[in-house]
């Protein structure tokens, strides 16, 4: 009974742990998504993967996806590429 309780207790911690970041990474992606002006978007997408890249985050791939389609002044065709 024991173990199965601190087994528990062990899992939630570890599980609970991970929720600030994820909170934060959501909030800069909804953010930078709110955003009409299409420069300011493309320099809060990029912030977003500079800070989440690699990382699992949920709106990783639409990020990405959205440097893709959005035309900006400065897009390169190794951005569009990549």
């Amino acid at each position: 009974m024991k173990k199965t309780a601190l087994t528990t207790l062990i899992m939630f911690l570890f599980i609970s742990s991970s929720l600030p970041a994820q909170i934060d990474a959501n909030q800069d992606y909804i953010k930078a998504m709110s955003t009409s002006n299409a420069s300011q978007k493309v320099n809060l997408l990029k912030e977003y993967l500079a800070k989440y890249a690699g990382k699992g985050t949920q709106y990783e791939n639409f990020v990405y996806a959205s440097l893709c389609v959005l035309n900006y002044q400065s897009k390169t065709t190794r951005e569009t590429i990549e």
